[in-house]
């Protein structure tokens, strides 16, 4: 376990300040060094914001194994991996949480456009083997047909302008 025990929360602040010296920096999966180094183009806002945007189409879905700390074939989806069990044990709480306060308990799965335009393709989701263990352990509402349907006649109905 890293981070154990945790950092006393008066103490949050000086480590988020000097993240680069800190031991956690290591195992921060979105912590990139080079990202927090002052540039001379951050003075523009526009070729600061090209730049990200072409770096987050580039990197989009770099993966980094914590085991060595490198990029390499992490799966955040894998219903079997770390990331995957924590997710299935928050949400299995939240349901116990739920039901506790006598509400019924619903997962509901609405796609982003992009991930219709793959079902509506027969291509798979990245994250459709968690989506499948969601399924037998939680049980899902799927829209995705009808919400394909109702694209077809008129995107802009489901959808706010810019998120197609």
């Amino acid at each position: 376990m890293v981070n154990s025990p945790a950092i006393p929360p008066t103490d949050v602040m000086k480590v988020l300040k000097n993240f680069d010296r800190s031991d956690m920096a290591e195992y921060e999966y979105f912590y990139r060094k080079p990202d927090y180094v002052k540039r001379i183009w951050h003075n523009s806002k526009f070729i600061t914001l090209f730049l990200d945007i072409v770096y987050d189409e580039q990197f989009r879905y770099r993966k980094k194994s914590y085991k060595n700390n490198e990029i390499g074939s992490y799966n955040f989806f894998d219903p079997e991996g770390e990331p995957g069990q924590l997710t299935l044990k928050i949400v299995a709480q939240f349901k116990k949480d739920v039901e506790a306060h006598g509400a019924k308990f619903i997962i509901v799965h609405f796609p982003w456009f992009s991930q219709l335009k793959l079902i509506a393709k027969g291509r798979e989701l990245r994250y459709s083997e968690l989506l499948e263990e969601f399924d037998k352990t939680f049980g899902v509402v799927h829209p995705e047909e009808e919400m394909l349907r109702a694209i077809s006649k008129d995107s802009s109905s489901l959808f706010l302008p810019g998120i197609m």
